[in-house]
């Protein structure tokens, strides 16, 4: 695993900013920062932590309710490959995002 030898190479710090937080195994498994600013080229990945941090208890409802199947799976891809169709509801697209990561 690379995180082992990444680790060593963050120095102490103030301010953490990650540009490609991807799964956040970095992020969490460093030492907290005052100020921390994650970024990702993928909205998906920034919208799930977001509605993961600000509104978890609505999304994990939405998760455990979900019947995984083929079109379960179809539906949560239409949304996570166009995410601006479904911009007003954030805690779809994140689980979209977790049902496209986990199937």
């Amino acid at each position: 695993m690379m995180l082992k030898n990444i680790l060593p190479l963050i120095p102490d710090h103030k301010i953490y900013v990650e540009p490609f937080f991807g799964g956040g195994s970095v992020y969490r498994a460093k030492a907290p920062a005052p100020c921390e600013v994650i970024n990702d080229v993928n909205m998906n990945v920034i919208n799930f932590y977001q509605v993961l941090k600000s509104r978890s208890k609505k999304l994990e409802a939405k998760i455990k309710e979900t019947l995984l199947s083929r079109e379960t799976y179809k539906k949560a891809m239409l949304i996570y490959d166009c995410p601006r169709l479904f911009a007003d509801d954030k805690v779809t697209r994140a689980w979209a995002f977790r049902i496209s990561v986990s199937q």
